[in-house]
């Protein structure tokens, strides 16, 4: 009968460890790949500018970006441009999300031991953490922010500081005090005012370790704590310093840092007095957060005289870190949703704290049913609670994948017209990864046409003293700005500059004298404009009208096939304007897939029939210098000069050029057909 008991309970041990298992597999796979998208947030696109850069033109990150935080935030992203490369970066990160957030559920595991909970409850727990900060739609979730990054460097110190075989002898804890250093240093190199939550973690393992070792064994354990926190601070000044980069360094890391602060004009006092205005509204929107800190000093003041001095240091020192983590929100002055995942992470663990203590209060007054379910009962609260979640999405998304070539074609698919326009033209004067100029206020203006920015400041803003949430003005633009400009230019040398018609430069500056001395407008869209550098333009506009235009003998005119080719003809209509259909024909079963119609006074870029993009003609029926470029991945076509059309094209196949003349008084000139090596990539072809 016994051996049926243990039989079945071995069984049941098993099915609910399966089930378990299978849970976590799928919330595994959901977060990685609902963030593999949703990791592409403003600031991680900022980041992705930078290392791309640096790539691209070498030389340090700092030279490459205006970057006001340290050197692990570019050198995460850099690791994820090796790993992923251009397509599959945001999987790279999101992979790096997971493995943050899988140490997070970890943390809030082992913390949950401290008062003696089950491994079940310590599940349950660990399930709840990795689902709130991997596929809650809370701002800082699933994404990889510097604070994220912060964040998860202190969990990692949090690990180690309750592990127990890295402080049993007097060998592993030197070394583990050199690596908790090395964790906190880090910590506060890359946001500065992390201090004070590294502090309270430094706190919890003073007060942990006093009293276990003799004084001079202690004493040598500060003394290795310290020099490699204070060694690891200092290792990125000091790097830049030996380079001989300390100048574009200090004006990222410090002077950038000090702009963000100094540009909102408010006095200590009222810093403090505005953050308590949003600590307030912060816990009116979030009450169990409110909850758990309340239940935790509850629970210290009714039983303090019987918990351990490890508990009370544990419960002690995660309240610090949380008081920690509002102090530097408050001299941040930003209370952006995504900031506030330095809160987040010390509530969690203090939860976890406070759930273990808890459970074991009512364990010894009755018997807790069903511990082996909790769990699947933490996965199905966390479903309730944090409904608005992205775990269809992200298995929607697991279902739907056919490998990182196929989601980058959709991704191409889904590009708005102005954009495509702008990659196409692009991919004919210059390569992937070269240089693009651009008056911006987005990341993606050079992340969606494959491109790099031309100066390390990428944003109008840096030239303009624009501050986040703060003022402006040229006294918050950064010393050396227009100085680092010119190098850049100088070294970057970019074959075009756009703009945004709802977003034009600022005239009178350096940029702006740039432009006009080095550029020539040559396409304006419905969206954005777009100039190409002196050079360039020439070769482009090295047509003319010829004057022997007569009715072409077909309506159908084939002007030739390859890459790397030049088409230059003239057309006429005196009577409403020209009509006709030119095919860039990269696929013989859909040759409508890529097709410019002029229609008159209209011109209009197709796709599979539809327009993504329309311009005009000036004075249709005046006779009009047709040119058309056929790169080494895309063409485009001008009218007088200007770019009026552009196609990417499947670059295995060798197009076909032809024109479909659609009104009878149509007159054209004899095509002028040559071979060209001045586009990119057309000298190797």
């Amino acid at each position: 009968m016994s051996q049926n008991k243990v039989h079945t309970t071995s069984k049941r041990e098993m099915i609910a460890n399966a089930l378990i298992l299978s849970f976590g597999v799928l919330l595994v796979i959901a977060a990685f790949f609902s963030n593999s998208l949703r990791s592409a947030d403003f600031d991680p696109q900022q980041m992705r500018t930078y290392v791309e850069r640096t790539v691209r033109f070498g030389g340090t990150f700092y030279e490459n970006g205006l970057h006001n935080k340290g050197p692990l935030d570019p050198i995460i992203y850099r690791f994820a441009f090796t790993l992923g490369g251009y397509d599959a970066f945001w999987y790279a990160i999101s992979g790096f999300i997971t493995i943050g957030t899988i140490l997070i559920a970890y943390a809030a595991y082992k913390s949950s031991f401290e008062h003696g909970a089950p491994k079940s409850l310590g599940l349950g727990l660990a399930f709840i953490a990795f689902f709130h900060f991997a596929l809650a739609k809370t701002h800082y979730s699933g994404v990889l922010f510097s604070r994220n990054e912060v964040s998860y460097v202190l969990v990692c110190a949090w690990i180690l500081v309750l592990a127990k075989r890295p402080w049993s002898s007097d060998k592993n804890c030197r070394r583990s005090a050199i690596l908790l250093g090395i964790l906190l240093g880090l910590a506060i190199q890359t946001v500065l005012t992390t201090i004070f939550a590294a502090t309270a973690i430094a706190f919890v393992w003073l007060s942990l370790i006093s009293g276990k070792f003799s004084a001079p064994v202690f004493r040598t354990l500060i003394l290795r704590f310290g020099a490699s926190s204070v060694a690891t601070f200092i290792s990125a000044p000091l790097w830049y310093l030996a380079r001989g980069k300390f100048d574009e360094f200090w004006g990222g890391w410090w002077t950038y840092a000090r702009l963000q602060s100094d540009a909102t004009s408010r006095s200590l006092g009222s810093q403090f007095g505005w953050g308590w205005d949003n600590i307030t509204k912060y816990y009116g929107d979030w009450p169990l957060s409110f909850a758990i800190i309340l239940t935790s000093l509850v629970m210290l003041g009714l039983y303090w005289r019987t918990m351990s001095h490890r508990q009370k240091t544990l419960y002690i020192g995660s309240i610090f870190w949380l008081i920690g983590g509002w102090i530097e929100l408050i001299l941040s002055q930003r209370y952006s949703t995504h900031y506030f995942v330095v809160i987040a992470v010390p509530t969690m663990l203090l939860a976890s704290l406070l759930t273990g203590h808890l459970f074991q209060v009512v364990s010894r007054v009755r018997r807790i049913p069903l511990q082996r379910a909790l769990p699947i009962v933490a996965i199905c609260a966390s479903l309730i609670y944090f409904q608005n979640n992205s775990v269809t999405k992200g298995l929607e998304s697991f279902s739907n994948f056919q490998g990182i070539e196929h989601q980058t074609e959709k991704t191409q698919e889904a590009q708005s017209g102005d954009t495509r326009t702008l990659r196409a033209i692009l991919d004919v004067v210059s390569a992937d990864n070269d240089a693009l100029l651009a008056w911006t206020g987005w990341p993606w203006t050079y992340l969606d046409v494959h491109r790099v920015s031309a100066s390390r400041m990428i944003w109008s803003s840096m030239f303009l003293g624009e501050i986040y949430l703060a003022g402006s003005g040229p006294q918050w633009v950064v010393p050396h700005t227009w100085e680092w400009f010119a190098q850049d230019m100088q070294q970057s040398n970019p074959s075009a500059y756009t703009e945004r018609n709802d977003f034009p430069r600022q005239v009178g500056n350096p940029f702006d004298t740039y432009v006009n001395e080095n550029m020539t407008l040559t396409f304006v869209g419905e969206q954005r404009r777009i100039w190409l550098r002196n050079d360039i333009v020439k070769r482009l506009s090295d047509v003319s009208v010829d004057g022997d235009t007569k009715p072409p003998l077909s309506k159908t005119i084939p002007l030739g096939t390859g890459w790397c080719k030049s088409f230059s003809f003239t057309i006429e209509s005196s009577m409403l304007g020209p009509s006709m259909n030119i095919a860039f024909i990269d696929q013989p079963d859909d040759p409508t897939a890529h097709v410019t119609e002029i229609n008159f006074d209209y011109i209009r870029s197709q796709s599979h029939g539809n327009v993504f993009h329309q311009s005009t003609i000036g004075q249709p029926r005046q006779p009009k210098a047709v040119h058309i470029i056929v790169g080494n991945r895309s063409a485009l076509m001008t009218i007088d000069g200007q770019i009026v059309s552009a196609h990417r094209l499947n670059i295995n196949s060798s197009p076909e050029i032809s024109m479909e003349i659609l009104n009878e008084n149509l007159k054209l000139s004899q095509a002028q057909v040559s071979d060209i090596t001045w586009p990119s990539n057309c000298s190797n072809s």
